[in-house]
């Protein structure tokens, strides 16, 4: 019971609850009990209170004090008459006594109270009021809550003794300490039940968390929790599913990505391993052996080049800053060293390359190499997706102390859904991989570590079938804005 979260929080709150339960209880019982002894213990000192009046009334003291004497027969009866009422009404006992505890009007016993050996009676004696539980010196066969009332004229004439019975008073006080438990359990057993309840919705998805989690954890990443709730548990059980998710996806793009980096690899191996062999065996002709050793070189240097993509990557994902060094240098210049490389590129597949500046000098502050990796990379990119005949345009803005680098081609265009995933490691948004083979789905991701690196920003615009257009940010150079 005590290894789950349901177990142990069951436990908490059933104790919780008992503690608090028992505590209530008995504090009610005490306050109960306290209750009904002082409700009757006032009633009977306000008894007291009238019959002294009235005895006072109707009696008169000898000169020495020592005598009560009644003013006639009527008075006597008076006073018993009033005090049998007084009596029936609380249902109590009544005894009135002279200063030496002689009894002279009761409607139980005669003679003389024994109460003189009581600790408290001397109070009464000295004129206070006094509060006895007890069998009044023998007088009772049982335990009676007793209020002795003191006459008092110059000194103590005499004592009024007024008892109620504590059996009729325990029953009250038993009666309501029954229905006070009976509640009290009925309400911990509704307490139980919903705690349960509770108990139960809470540790519910909890645990079907931890047997998904088992799930994922062997390698299935499809599921999924039911969420029925918006608390945190809810929250909690929505992550969960959102992690599953994210990891199913990466499941998949790892897939698709070792799918693509093996026909990347096996390529380019193939025909290496295919015209070498043809070259050591004779069958390429010496003469013609040059075309293909070029072609052999061209496949190393694309294996060389998925390489150090599969390591800059490797590196993004182990160090969270890039290193980044910074220097101030012309941004035009490196665009138009850049896109000499292509020439060939552009001839072959008769791509029409514009280039428009802001400036003659573009002067920027970044790391050079890692943006001319950034350029490189996107006109790369320009260059795969766009069909022979097509169009790339290079150009160059500045606002704000920025300088807008853009690459605009009118090729394929990007997917609406793929267009918040392209910068993803590994993705591919061409999943027929186009006419361009040479695609590992690692440079706009590159692309975007680099500028992040330098906290600048790349945006994308594009439109399926209508071409893309990649645009990235950087800061000007220092000596610019000092002008």
């Amino acid at each position: 019971m005590f290894k789950t979260i349901f177990g142990k929080q069951l436990f908490l709150y059933i104790c919780i609850i008992s503690i608090s339960f028992f505590t209530l209880g008995t504090s009610l019982s005490q306050i109960y009990k306290s209750y009904f002894i002082d409700r009757q213990e006032n009633a009977l000192i306000e008894q007291g209170g009238r019959i002294s009046k009235l005895i006072l009334s109707n009696v008169r003291i000898n000169r020495t004090g020592s005598q009560i004497i009644y003013i006639d027969s009527v008075s006597y009866e008076r006073i018993k008459e009033e005090a049998r009422i007084l009596s029936e009404y609380l249902d109590s006992n009544f005894i009135f006594t002279d200063a030496d505890f002689n009894i002279e009007i009761s409607d139980t016993a005669e003679g003389k109270l024994n109460v003189s050996s009581l600790p408290e009676i001397q109070k009464v004696l000295d004129g206070e009021i006094v509060t006895l539980e007890g069998t009044l010196g023998g007088m009772y066969s049982e335990t009676k809550l007793t209020v002795a009332y003191p006459i008092v004229t110059t000194r103590t004439v005499g004592v009024i003794f007024m008892s109620s019975s504590m059996n009729s008073l325990k029953e009250n006080i038993s009666e309501v300490v029954r229905m006070t438990t009976l509640c009290v359990m009925l309400s911990g057993s509704i307490a139980f039940v919903l705690i349960y309840i509770s108990s139960r919705s809470m540790s519910k998805p909890l645990q079907e968390m931890n047997e998904a989690a088992k799930v994922i954890a062997s390698g299935d990443f499809e599921k999924r929790i039911e969420v029925n709730s918006i608390d945190e548990v809810g929250q909690l059980a929505e992550s969960f599913n959102n992690m599953a998710r994210s990891l199913d996806e990466q499941e998949k793009t790892r897939r698709e990505f070792i799918a693509n980096i093996s026909h990347d690899l096996r390529s380019p191996l193939t025909s290496i391993i295919g015209f070498l062999q043809a070259i050591k065996d004779g069958t390429i002709p010496h003469e013609r052996q040059e075309r293909y050793i070029t072609i052999i070189l061209d496949e190393c240097i694309r294996l060389s080049k998925l390489a150090n993509d599969l390591l800059d990557i490797s590196k993004f994902q182990v160090i969270d800053d890039i290193e980044v060094f910074k220097e101030d240098f012309d941004i035009n210049e490196l665009i138009r060293n850049i896109i000499i490389q292509f020439e060939h590129k552009a001839k072959s597949k008769d791509i029409s390359l514009t280039i428009s500046f802001a400036n003659d000098k573009d002067m920027v502050r970044a790391d050079y190499d890692k943006i001319k990796r950034v350029f490189y990379n996107l006109l790369d990119n320009a260059f795969k997706f766009t069909p022979d005949g097509g169009s790339i345009k290079v150009e160059t803005s500045v606002k704000d102390k920025k300088v807008y680098v853009s690459v605009k081609d009118n090729g394929l265009g990007i997917k609406e859904e793929d267009k918040n995933r392209i910068f993803e490691r590994f993705y591919k948004a061409d999943s027929s991989r186009g006419k361009d083979k040479s695609g590992s789905g690692l440079g706009l991701a590159i692309v975007r570590e680099f500028i992040r690196a330098h906290n600048e920003k790349i945006m994308v615009n594009s439109e399926e079938g209508k071409g893309s257009e990649f645009i990235f940010t950087l800061s000007e150079a220092e000596e610019i804005k000092g002008k």
